[in-house]
C-alpha cells in the first residue's frame, strides 16, 4: 500500500487532533502519524480508565437484559409477522423488502469488514493492546500457540459480529413500524416557526400579564400537540393490535386484529400525510446548518417527507392483502368444514339406509 493512496483521505485520520483520547496525531506539514506529546499521553491514559468503565457497564446491561428474553419476544413476533412467507406474497411489500434489504447488505459490508479486520489482527499482532488475546500476553508463561490463536480470533470475530447483527434487527423495527416521523416530529415540535414564535410571545407578554401569556401560549400550542398525541395515539395502537394479530390462534381473531391494525394504520398514514401537505412549502426550501434542503415549517428533508410517504402506505397495502389472504383462508376453512358435515351426513345416510335395507 502506497503512502499516497494512505494519505489520500486523510480527513479521516485528522480526527485524531480533534480527540483528546486517541495516543496518536496527524502532522499536518509531513502527513505524518506520530505519537502525542507526553502532557497528553497522561491525558490519553486519564480517559482510559472510563472507557473500561463504559465498556464493562454496556457488557452488564447487555447481560441483564439477554438474561429474560420475553422483553426482546415482542420484537421477534412483530419481525415473524411482517417477514413470514404469507406476508411477502404481495408485490408491493416483496419489491419494498428487497430494497430494503439491498439496504441492509450495504449495512452488513461495514460490520463485517470490522469483525473480520479484528480476527485477523488476533492472528498477526495477538498481544496488541485492546484485542482479548493481548490479556495471555501479561503472562510470560502462557505463550499463544497456533491452536490458540485460531480459536481466539474467532472468538473477537463474532463478538464483533453479535453486536452490529442484533443491533440490525432494532433497525428493521424502526424502519418497518413508521416510528420515524411521529419521532422526529416530536423530537423537532420545539423547533417549529410556530413553537418559536409562541415562546417568544409567553415571554414578552409573561413579563405584563401571565395569567394571558399562558392562556395565549396554550391556544397557539393546542393544535400541533393535539395533532402530536393523535399521531402517536394511532402509531401505538397500530403497533399493539398488529402484536396481538401474531399471537392470536385462530385466524378468525388474527383477521379482526388485523382490521383493527389496518384501521389505525390507515389513520397514522393520513394524519402524516394530512401534516406533509400543510408544512410543504416547495417555494421556499431552506438548509440552514444542513446539507440538504428542507421543506416546509417542519423543517424535515425532502428524504424524509419521501420515507414517510412511502413506509405507512407500504404497511396498510401489507395489512390490506393479509386481511384478504386471511378472509380466503377462513372462507376455505369454513366451506371445508361444511362440505365434512354434508359429506359425514351423507354417509349416516347411506348406513341408516343399509341398516333398514338388512332389517327387511
Amino acid at each position: 500500500m502506497s503512502k499516497v493512496f494512505l494519505f489520500s483521505e486523510h480527513h479521516h485520520i485528522k480526527l485524531a487532533n480533534r480527540m483528546c483520547t486517541i495516543f496518536v496525531k496527524l502532522v499536518k506539514k509531513s502527513s505524518e502519524v506520530s505519537n502525542v506529546s507526553k502532557t497528553k499521553e497522561r491525558l490519553v491514559l486519564a480517559f482510559t480508565i472510563p472507557q473500561v468503565f463504559v465498556i464493562t457497564g454496556k457488557l452488564w446491561s447487555m447481560t441483564t437484559v439477554m438474561v429474560n428474553f420475553i422483553e426482546i419476544w415482542i420484537f421477534v413476533s412483530f419481525l415473524s409477522f411482517y417477514a413470514s412467507i404469507n406476508s411477502l406474497n404481495d408485490a408491493k411489500s416483496k419489491n419494498f423488502l428487497t430494497y430494503l434489504a439491498y439496504f441492509f447488505d450495504m449495512i452488513e459490508l461495514g460490520y463485517f469488514r470490522v469483525s473480520i479486520l479484528h480476527g485477523i489482527l488476533v492472528l498477526v499482532v495477538p498481544c496488541q493492546p485492546g484485542l482479548s488475546s493481548s490479556i495471555l500476553c501479561l503472562d510470560k508463561n502462557l505463550q499463544i500457540n497456533v491452536v490458540w490463536k485460531p480459536v481466539i480470533a474467532k472468538l473477537e470475530c463474532l463478538i464483533y459480529m453479535q453486536i452490529p447483527s442484533g443491533m440490525g434487527y432494532y433497525i428493521v423495527i424502526v424502519l418497518l413500524t413508521g416510528y420515524f416521523l411521529p419521532t422526529k416530529i416530536w423530537v423537532d415540535s420545539a423547533n417549529h416557526p410556530e413553537s418559536i414564535g409562541a415562546a417568544e410571545d409567553f415571554i414578552i407578554l409573561s413579563q405584563t400579564d401571565p395569567d394571558a401569556a399562558g392562556k395565549k401560549l396554550v391556544l397557539d400550542m393546542a393544535p400541533t400537540l393535539t395533532v402530536l398525541y393523535a399521531l402517536s395515539l394511532f402509531l401505538h395502537c397500530s403497533g399493539i393490535f398488529s402484536i396481538l394479530a401474531t399471537t392470536a390462534g385462530e385466524a378468525r381473531w388474527r383477521a379482526r386484529f388485523i382490521k383493527v391494525t389496518n384501521f389505525f394504520s390507515t389513520l397514522l398514514y393520513c394524519g402524516i400525510i394530512l401534516v406533509i401537505l400543510y408544512n410543504l412549502c416547495p417555494t421556499k426550501p431552506h438548509s440552514e446548518g444542513s446539507a440538504t434542503p428542507k421543506l416546509g415549517n417542519i423543517g424535515l428533508s425532502l428524504f424524509t417527507y419521501l420515507y414517510c410517504g412511502i413506509v405507512p402506505y407500504a404497511m396498510v397495502s401489507w395489512n390490506v392483502g393479509l386481511l384478504k389472504r386471511l378472509e380466503n383462508k377462513i372462507r376455505e376453512k369454513q366451506e371445508s368444514n361444511e362440505n365434512m358435515k354434508v359429506n359425514s351426513t351423507q354417509e349416516l345416510l347411506k348406513v341408516k339406509f343399509e341398516d333398514n335395507r338388512v332389517a327387511k
